[in-house]
């Protein structure tokens, strides 16, 4: 009884709130990590190896975080399991937690979803931009004076 000063057990929707709140602070070290792989990334070099590596990377740590999404998208559901729709104050208490941390997922997800798009933007540009072939009508070259233009 917390009036008698005993506290019980934590509800397990409240140990699953604390390990989606964990979950978060994991997505946002690993967007700072991939940030920085990004911008190395975004960096012309000549290392084809290093290069193809840092991709890899880039590629683990887009994966984790995309798990990392899911497991909380799990969680926030998890927190309104087992409710007493009955007791209104519980309902209402879970139901505020639940929007409070959706949003903080919402509010990691949208930039990184942006960050992936301007990354894999970049990516398909620097590929043209190195796969670029002069084709004949994209080459200059001097052909002197056609047979039409000495006749004139």
């Amino acid at each position: 009884d917390v009036e008698m000063g005993e506290v019980g057990e934590v509800p397990g929707w409240v140990r699953n709130v604390e390990r989606t709140q964990t979950l978060i602070a994991m997505i946002q070290q690993k967007r700072e990590d991939l940030g920085k792989q990004m911008h190395k990334s975004k960096r012309i070099g000549f290392d084809d190896e290093s290069e193809g590596m840092r991709r890899r990377q880039i590629s683990a740590i887009t994966d984790d975080i995309t798990d990392l999404f899911k497991q909380c998208e799990r969680n926030i559901q998890e927190v309104v399991k087992g409710l007493d729709p009955k007791d209104k104050h519980d309902v209402a208490m879970r139901r505020n937690v639940q929007v409070a941390l959706a949003t903080q997922l919402r509010d990691e997800s949208v930039p990184f979803r942006r960050e992936q798009k301007k990354y894999l933007d970049k990516l398909k540009e620097n590929e043209s931009r190195s796969k670029y072939v002069p084709t004949r009508e994209s080459t200059y070259e001097d052909e002197g004076f056609g047979d039409a233009q000495m006749g004139m």
